[in-house]
């Protein structure tokens, strides 16, 4: 007796519709002159660790994305050194606990601010750390990279230090000036003479940019020799 053959269960497509109605597949060949035009971009890189300078650039209360904790994230945009200008450093502070908070406190101790009496007005205290200039460490321990904010940098300081590079550049300028002296008639000096022998003579004559030398010897012959081709003896 023939037996009836069972049909087999169509196959749904795997390629999904997508929110405006259209398939996935269809906006992915849309997307091609885009995708053949794109440029591959440099994959991301830590900061190295080391000593740096910059600004702080958000201070904010939020929940950690993995685990839900309440937490304070700090961004610093570095400024210093120069090839890592704009990029930015973070670190994330959990503040659920008392052990917590009390880094909190040596935190803002750090940056100069007051304790808020209440922890409720920690978001205002957090505004006043927004755009402090400070000297920060980027350290790496078991995998995870942590940065600690050793300073704040004052103007005043910045100001104190940009005066003593101007004052030094200064000093240098007159140690500079005071090494140039000034030639006169009568200097003894020497110079090579035209067997590229070392020979001594006396300066007769200080023109713009050259001597006239009398050379010591018994032709007393005279040399026009410019301020290179001889020394001070």
């Amino acid at each position: 007796m023939a037996k009836k053959v069972a049909k087999g269960k169509k196959k749904k497509s795997t390629i999904k519709k997508s929110a405006g109605g259209g398939s996935i597949a269809d906006e992915l060949v849309a997307l091609q002159e885009e995708y053949e035009s794109s440029e591959e971009q440099e994959p991301f890189v830590p900061l190295p660790d080391s000593d740096y300078q910059g600004v702080i650039a958000k201070a904010e209360i939020n929940k950690s994305r993995s685990s839900g904790r309440l937490q304070v994230s700090w961004h610093v945009t570095v400024e210093a050194p120069e090839e890592y200008a704009g990029r930015t450093a973070r670190k994330h502070d959990g503040i659920e606990t008392a052990e917590n908070l009390g880094w909190l406190k040596a935190m803002l101790t750090t940056l100069g601010l007051e304790h808020p009496e209440s922890l409720s007005d920690l978001p205002t205290t957090l505004e006043n750390a927004l755009g402090l200039k400070v000297n920060f460490t980027l350290q790496t321990k078991d995998e995870f990279q942590n940065l600690y904010i050793n300073e704040v940098i004052l103007e005043e300081e910045e100001g104190e230090e940009n005066e003593k590079e101007e004052e030094s550049e200064e000093e240098e300028t007159e140690e500079e000036e005071g090494d140039e002296i000034e030639l006169e008639k009568g200097m003894n000096v020497t110079f090579e003479d035209a067997d590229g022998k070392s020979v001594t003579g006396t300066i007769k004559k200080v023109k713009d940019d050259s001597c006239e030398v009398e050379q010591d010897n018994k032709a007393k012959d005279l040399w026009d020799l410019t301020m290179d081709e001889f020394e001070l003896a």
